[in-house]
């Protein structure tokens, strides 16, 4: 059975470069197109971004202030769906592993002052609706009490406990055994992204830099009844 480990970026300044844990480069828009930019920053929903990052739309970035570059790099403002720029070789290496291009979406960036190709990473998200949520655990955020588990059967009951407390995070997620072939997943609800632990051994053999595995991360199963 595949392993999937959920993955985020590093945010240690020996690392990146920078304090703020967050971002390494600012990127805009160099040719806005029909008032595209506000559809790009404010759009929520898979198709609308896909449309975005598949048109003539050109993106610039531009590295802040002691950032240094990785191969997984971090930026801002948020773009949904879009959590990491990545190099050339991390691209190369999704088609080493054999990543299907139906996994993920790029969408090529200029960072001024730097060579390297860089591409916007774009994984298409797993709608919350298709999670089998009788074999996921769910549980409130205890940052200020304890954990506590929630019961939660369905996508209306997910639906209905996030109105009484938006801070529900998942421990487990169970999906279709369909997506178990993938190398790359993205859940909604999830936060962070999926890798295969293959993906993740040749990314660690090949010594990417500016991604971790979280190893407190959401547990992503299958069929898991």
């Amino acid at each position: 059975m595949k392993k999937f480990k959920q993955i985020s970026h590093n945010p240690e300044p020996e690392v990146i470069g920078v304090n703020n844990g967050v971002y390494q480069l600012e990127i805009e828009i160099a040719n806005d197109i029909d008032g595209i930019a506000d559809k790009l920053y404010t759009s929520l929903n898979n198709e609308a971004v896909e449309k975005i990052i598949t048109s003539d739309i050109k993106f610039i970035g531009k590295l802040v202030k002691n950032a240094k570059i990785t191969d997984f790099m971090v930026f801002s403002p948020y773009i949904f769906g879009i959590n990491y720029m990545i190099s050339q070789k991390v691209v190369d290496i999704f088609n080493e592993v054999g990543v299907s291009n139906d996994e993920y979406l790029l969408k090529e960036i200029k960072i001024i002052g730097i060579d390297t190709k860089y591409y916007l990473l774009y994984i298409p998200m797993i709608s919350s609706e298709e999670i089998d949520f009788s074999n996921s655990i769910l549980y409130e955020d205890g940052i200020i009490k304890a954990k506590k588990y929630l019961k939660v059967n369905s996508y209306i009951e997910y639906r209905n406990a996030l109105e009484k407390n938006p801070f529900i995070d998942f421990e487990k997620i169970c999906l279709n055994k369909k997506y178990e072939k993938r190398h790359i997943i993205s859940v909604r609800g999830a936060v962070k992204p999926f890798f295969s632990t293959q993906l993740i051994n040749v990314l660690n053999r090949h010594n990417i830099t500016g991604f971790v595995v979280l190893n407190h991360g959401i547990e992503l199963v299958f069929d898991c009844e």
